[in-house]
């Protein structure tokens, strides 16, 4: 579900771009996150769940990155992704960390 809710969203910028003027249409929104629930095979509701959860992961994630960057300390990426096929696990939970790239 995870991929096919990425894919989705990635291809409707109304979803996660808050600098376009249509970002704050919720009757747009509405209508993108029902094609999203069709696509992903779950209820909208659902899919924003999903999808608030794991644009939350992949930003909490960035931060500690940048940090273990700055600190010049070799941090522990929790969920990256090297390769298309390959991903990490975090407990049961798959992350697509390369996936999320379009979320700034």
């Amino acid at each position: 579900m995870e991929e096919k809710l990425i894919i989705a969203v990635g291809s409707r910028p109304i979803l996660y771009d808050q600098s376009l003027y249509t970002y704050r249409d919720t009757t747009l929104k509405d209508r993108a996150w029902q094609d999203v629930s069709l696509e992903v095979g779950e209820t909208a509701a659902e899919c924003v769940k999903r999808w608030r959860s794991l644009r939350d992961r992949y930003r909490r994630e960035r931060v500690k990155e940048k940090e273990a960057q700055r600190s010049g300390v070799k941090g522990k990426t929790v969920c990256l992704v090297t390769g298309p096929d390959e991903m990490r696990r975090r407990g049961n939970k798959v992350c697509r960390h390369e996936d999320l790239v379009f979320i700034k």
